[in-house]
């Protein structure tokens, strides 16, 4: 899964060390609440991001740590179907060993001072959240204790000022012979139980992360015997050979009912040497984005790197795209969902909170379910496609974030309407004027056919008109039917063509 694979000036450091400590706007205290990650306002956050390799073999094999993560912050990179890179978080994994050309060592600040707290400084300007991940694979009882111990003493000590850290205890626990699932934890927890005491003592607020036997797919034990303290959530790694087990997929989903999960690591590649990430952007891709987005779960794509497995870019750092590569995938998905369950003082956001008045006129930065007056039924993007081009009709209501929308200003008096799922646009297709075209699902474009005008009638319902055609939205026919098409049609006041942002 891992396949094997400079200082910096005084001014430049001491610049980066002035601002350690201090809560950056975007990147507030984040903090658990039930089975959800919120920020200090009450509003659910999911951190979507990216996974960097070892922070040492980047920095003396590559081009550098800090490079690196400019790399995967650029937002005028134009490869992919986006226009730039938007991760809110970025994982910075440490492999131990006393063999590592350049890695954390009991005794010694080099690491810290040179690599590492410049890496997570560079992350606070950039508004987004890193990981400091010991990146341990094996059984947690046959590691050097000692070691783990002193180096979470020395990282929480450092960083429990850090706002934008969090703290990924050991990154896959392996413990299968200790008998059943129950007791595989119960063998993880005994010492992972010391490892987060030993971070809450010098970090009472950072978020800790904790990894579960079998490298991070056995979730369900930690619900009746959780791991002590505040703000705790759980790891999932699900690659492609795990994906396909139904049981494993319901590790994820019924723990996620009642802890935070981070899936720290996830990707595909449709030629990969190894046969467990073996995936494409249709088996494994698309289903398993729509799996986290349905279950909140935060997440860091493995991995940022041009032969680490699987890798993002290929040997001269151009993204890799295409149905069987993760790279524009990755890319494209983080740009979609930029704007969604961010933390409310960063650049503002929709948020998972129905508009306070139903019926009142539309703002932006809300999430609404779109509703029609004749049927009752709710604007939805058919079968949660994440697809280009994908239909939309109406269905009844349900809590998926295919019939949750938000409207962004484009012009004066008119509307982006933007699919919380996917991040695609309302759009009238083909720029049609003709009645009877077609309403689906498409990339935000600058295009009068994806601006729309909201016009009152009344009990709180407007109708919804097309800038380029100046026709409506409406169900066909005035259908009570579920499924029933959506399209484009003259204007007439009919209720079909009525609909309530709630």
């Amino acid at each position: 899964m891992k396949s094997p694979k400079h200082l910096f000036s005084l001014f430049l450091l001491t610049l980066l060390l002035v601002s350690a400590g201090r809560s950056h706007g975007a990147t507030p205290w984040l903090h658990v609440e039930g089975n959800q990650i919120k920020d200090p306002n009450g509003n659910i956050v999911i951190l979507r991001g990216v996974s960097l390799i070892d922070l040492g073999d980047q920095q003396s094999f590559y081009d550098g740590v800090l490079t690196a993560i400019n790399r995967v912050t650029n937002r005028n990179d134009n490869q992919g179907s986006s226009p730039g890179w938007y991760p809110k978080v970025i994982r910075l994994p440490i492999v131990p060993g006393p063999n590592r050309t350049l890695t954390w060592q009991p005794g010694s600040d080099t690491f810290y001072n040179t690599l590492l707290r410049p890496a997570v400084n560079l992350c606070r300007t950039k508004d987004v959240y890193c990981i400091i991940d010991l990146h341990h694979i094996a059984d947690t009882n046959s590691v050097d204790d000692a070691y783990v111990r002193a180096f979470w003493q020395y990282m929480a000590s450092r960083f429990a000022n850090d706002s934008h850290v969090i703290f990924e205890i050991f990154n896959e626990p392996i413990n299968t012979s200790a008998g059943n699932d129950a007791q595989k934890w119960a063998s993880v927890k005994s010492r992972m139980q010391t490892w987060v005491n030993i971070v809450r003592a010098a970090a009472p607020r950072n978020l800790i992360l904790v990894g579960t036997p079998q490298w991070c797919q056995i979730l369900t034990p930690v619900i009746n015997n959780p791991i002590s303290g505040s703000n705790i959530v759980y790891v999932s790694h699900i690659y492609p050979g795990h994906w396909s087990s139904q049981f494993l997929r319901d590790q994820v989903s019924v723990t996620a009912s009642v802890f935070p999960i981070f899936m720290t690591e996830w990707g595909f590649r449709q030629n990969d040497g190894a046969a467990l990430l073996r995936g494409t952007i249709s088996s494994y891709g698309l289903p398993l984005d729509n799996f986290r987005e349905t279950f909140n779960i935060n997440h860091t794509a493995w991995v940022v790197s041009t032969n680490w497995g699987p890798p993002m870019f290929d040997t001269n750092w151009l993204l890799r795209v295409g149905e069987g590569e993760m790279g524009g995938f990755t890319k494209d998905r983080l740009y979609a969902l930029r704007n969604f369950d961010q933390p409310s003082d960063a650049t503002p956001t929709p948020t998972p909170t129905p508009s306070p008045s139903p019926g009142a006129t539309p703002q932006t930065g809300v999430l609404y379910r779109i509703v029609n007056r004749n049927s009752g039924q709710s604007l939805d993007v058919a079968g949660n496609a994440l697809t280009n081009g994908a239909n939309v009709l109406q269905w009844p209501a349900t809590a998926g974030q295919n019939q949750q929308w938000t409207l962004t200003s484009v012009a004066t008096g008119f509307f982006r309407i933007t699919a919380r799922h996917s991040g695609q646009a309302l759009d009238v297709a083909g720029v049609s004027t003709a009645n009877g075209a077609d309403i689906h699902q498409w990339p935000a474009t600058n295009g009068a056919n994806q601006q729309w005008s909201l016009s009152a009638t009344d009990s709180g319902y407007f109708r919804v008109i097309a800038r380029h055609s100046g026709k409506c939205m409406e169900v066909v026919g005035g259908s009570s039917a579920n499924g029933a098409d959506v399209r484009q049609n003259a204007c007439t006041g009919s209720a079909q063509q009525q609909w309530r942002f709630q």
